[in-house]
C-alpha cells in the first residue's frame, strides 16, 4: 500500500482569510442578544480553556467582536468566535458584540473553515470535517485549495480521515493511540467493523509496550499484510461467481482498489480491501477442494496437524516437518525447480502419497508428500541430483582453479602463503631444539605474555590435537614444549604475518627468519622452484600435497581475540599474547 499523503499542517497564506477580514471591516459592530444565536452543527469538538478565556473577558472585556451570519429576523449563526461566545455564556451575559452579514451556505462554511484553520494546532479530523462541510455546500477541492493555500492532494488526503469509524475518531481525538499517519492508514480499511477489529489489536500491542502506540510503518505493514490482499495470490478463484453468492466475482467488486477512486494512488489495481469477504471465499474454496481431494483418495491434514507442517513466518514447510510441499523449490536440483514440476508425472498414479493441507496463515491449499519418500520419488522421475551436483561442483572447482592459475596476483599470494607455512614449520622445529632460556628471551623481546586463548574452531585435519585433548595435555607439557606452543601462537597471530602474505610488508617474516637462522630468500626460491617437497616435522603422512610441499600444519589454531559469547575457549595458566613494541621485532 502506498504511503498516504499526510495533510499539510504548517501555516500557509489563505486568500480566503484575507477576504473574510476585509468583509468584517465593512460591517458595523452591534450588540446581539445571545439567546437569538442558534447553535449550528459545528464539526469542531474541542474547546479548550473556556474558563480561562471567560476570566480574561471579565477582566479586559471582549477585545474582538464575533462574526455572525444573519439567518432571518432575530436569528443568527456563528461564523467566527465560537469560543468567545461560549465564554460570554459562561459569564451569563445576555448580549455580545458582533458583526453580522447575510451570506449563503457555501460562503458560510468556507469562512467557518478558514476561521478554524487559523487556530493554533487545529485537529486534523476537525479540519477534514470542515473541508467536507464546505464541499457539501458547493465548494470544489480546487476552490478550497485556492482559498486555504493548501494543495489539492493535501485536502483529499485530509478527507480520507472521515472514513474512520466512531471508535477510530475517538481514539484519534484522544491522541493516545493514533497519529495522523496511522489514522490515515486505518481509515483506508473500508469496513468500519474491520477497522474496530484492527484498532482492538493496536490497543493490545500498545498495552504490551507500556502504552506506546505502534509506529506508522508497523501499522502500514500489518494492514497491507492482513487487510489489503493481493487477488493474484488469492487461495480461491477470484473469477468464480458462486463461492459467496452475494459477493459475486471479484472483478466488479466496489471494494477492489481498481474500482474505488479512493485508492487511485495504489499502483496495484487488483487488491481486495474486504478481509471478511476474502476469508469467506477462502473458507468456501477450501471446503470444495477438501471434498474433491477425499473423493480422489487423498488424505487431508487436520488444522492442528497442518499448523505443525508450515512455517508460520514465511513460505514453505518447517525444517522439522515430516512433509514437503510441492510448491517448494528443490535446492538439490541445480535448476532449483519446484517439486511439482519434478514429480508431477510420478505422482499422477500415487494419490496415496499426496496429502492436502491448508496453510494456517495464508489460507492457501497445499499438496504435500512425505519427506522420507522424496528421494525415492526423484529417482523414479529420473533425477539423480547427488551425482549431477558432484559433477557440477567438480567442474566449477576446475574452472575456478584454472582462473586462479592464470591470475598472477593470486599466484604471488599463494607463493607467499607457502613460504610462510615453511617458515612457521621450521621455526617450530628450531624452537624444539632451543633452551628454555632462549625461548623465554625471544618471547620477552616480542610479546607481553598476559593471556593465551584457544579458539573453539580447531582445524579438523589429520595429525592435529583436538581441543579437549589439548586442554588435558597442557598442565603436563614440559616447559620447553609449552614455550614452543607460545612461540607458534605468537607467530601465527602476528599482524606482520598477514602483511607478508598480502605482499605489503615482509619485515616481520624476514626478521623472524633471521632470529631462527633461516634464509628467507632461499626459502622463497625453493618454494618457487618446487624443490621443497619433503614433509617437515609435524606433518601427517597422509597430508594433502599442498601441506607436503613444506607446509606442516600447526597443531592448534590460537585465537588472539576475546572469545565470542558462548564459545568454549580455554584459559590456561599463561594467557593472551600482547605485543610490547613494534610487532615483528626480534
Amino acid at each position: 500500500m502506498a504511503k498516504p499523503a499526510v495533510p499539510q499542517t504548517k501555516k500557509t497564506t489563505m486568500k480566503g482569510a484575507e477576504r473574510s477580514a476585509a468583509l468584517q471591516k465593512t460591517l458595523q459592530v452591534v450588540s446581539v442578544p445571545i439567546k437569538q444565536i442558534e447553535a449550528d452543527e459545528n464539526y469542531r469538538v474541542r474547546y479548550e480553556n473556556i474558563e480561562s478565556l471567560a476570566q480574561s473577558v471579565e477582566t479586559y472585556g471582549l477585545l474582538q467582536p464575533i462574526f455572525l451570519r444573519i439567518l432571518g429576523k432575530g436569528r443568527y449563526q456563528v461564523v467566527a468566535g465560537e469560543r468567545r461566545l461560549r465564554a460570554m455564556r459562561h459569564l451569563k451575559r445576555s448580549h455580545v458584540d458582533a458583526r453580522c452579514a447575510e451570506i449563503d451556505d457555501k460562503t458560510f462554511w468556507e469562512l467557518k473553515l478558514l476561521e478554524n484553520l487559523q487556530r493554533e494546532d487545529p485537529h486534523p479530523l476537525e479540519t477534514a470535517e470542515g473541508f467536507k462541510r464546505s464541499m457539501d455546500a458547493g465548494s470544489t477541492v480546487e476552490e478550497l485549495a485556492h482559498s486555504t493555500g493548501r494543495s489539492v492532494s493535501s485536502i483529499r488526503a485530509s478527507l480520507k480521515l472521515l472514513r474512520l469509524s466512531a471508535k477510530g475518531r475517538r481514539l484519534f481525538l484522544a491522541g493516545k493511540l493514533l497519529t495522523e499517519s496511522t489514522a490515515l492508514y486505518v481509515a483506508r480499511i473500508p469496513s468500519t467493523t474491520v477497522q474496530d477489529e484492527f484498532l482492538a489489536k493496536l490497543e493490545e500491542v500498545a498495552a504490551r509496550d507500556d502504552g506506546q502506540p505502534p509506529s506508522a510503518r508497523w501499522v502500514n505493514e500489518e494492514i497491507h499484510r492482513n487487510y489489503f490482499l493481493d487477488l493474484s495470490k488469492a487461495p480461491f478463484d477470484p473469477k468464480s461467481p458462486d463461492l459467496v453468492k452475494k459477493a459475486g466475482p471479484c472483478s466488479g467488486c466496489p471494494k477492489r482498489t481498481g474500482n474505488d477512486p479512493a485508492f487511485a494512488d495504489v499502483k496495484n489495481r487488483d487488491i481486495c480491501t474486504d478481509a471478511a469477504c476474502w476469508r469467506q471465499k477462502s473458507d468456501a474454496s477450501w471446503e470444495l477442494q477438501k471434498a474433491q481431494a477425499v473423493s480422489r483418495g487423498h488424505s487431508v491434514l487436520a488444522v492442528k496437524d497442518a499448523a505443525k507442517v508450515f512455517n508460520p513466518y514465511g513460505d514453505g514447510t518447517r525444517g522439522d516437518s515430516e512433509w514437503v510441499s510441492l510448491t517448494e523449490k528443490c535446492y538439490s536440483d541445480p535448476q532449483t525447480r519446484r517439486y511439482q514440476q519434478l514429480l508431477g508425472k510420478v505422482l499422477t498414479s500415487r494419490t496415496d502419497l499426496v496429502a492436502y493441507a491448508r496453510h494456517p496463515t495464508t489460507g492457501a491449499v497445499e499438496k504435500l508428500v512425505p519427506k522420507k519418500a522424496v528421494k525415492k520419488l526423484l529417482k523414479e522421475a529420473g533425477h539423480d541430483f547427488q551425482k549431477a551436483g558432484a559433477e557440477a561442483l567438480r567442474a566449477a572447482n576446475e574452472d575456478f582453479e584454472a582462473r586462479q592459475a592464470a591470475n598472477p596476483v593470486v599466484q604471488a599470494t599463494r607463493l607467499r602463503q607457502e613460504v610462510m607455512r615453511v617458515v612457521l614449520a621450521r621455526v617450530v622445529e628450531s624452537a624444539l631444539t632451543r633452551s628454555v632460556g632462549d625461548l623465554v628471551a625471544f618471547l620477552q623481546r616480542t610479546w607481553d605474555v598476559e593471556e593465551l586463548e584457544y579458539a573453539d574452531d580447531f582445524w579438523a585435519r589429520p595429525g592435529q590435537m583436538p581441543l579437549e585433548e589439548l586442554k588435558g595435555a597442557l598442565p603436563s607439557l614440559p616447559a620447553n614444549e609449552f614455550l614452543v606452543l607460545l612461540v607458534a601462537t605468537q607467530i601465527y597471530g602476528a599482524p606482520g604475518r598477514y602483511d607478508y602474505v598480502s605482499g605489503t610488508d615482509d619485515a616481520f617474516v624476514r626478521g623472524l627468519a633471521q632470529a631462527f637462522g633461516m634464509d628467507l630468500d632461499g626459502i622463497q626460491r625453493e618454494v618457487a622452484e618446487g624443490r621443497n617437497r619433503s614433509p617437515l616435522p609435524g606433518a601427517p603422512a597422509d597430508a594433502p600435497s599442498s601441506q607436503a610441499a613444506g607446509v606442516a600444519p600447526l597443531r592448534c589454531r590460537p585465537k588472539l581475540m576475546p572469545p565470542m559469547a558462548g564459545s568454549t575457549s580455554f584459559r590456561g595458566p599463561l594467557c593472551h599474547l600482547r605485543p610490547l613494541g613494534r610487532r615483528g621485532s626480534t
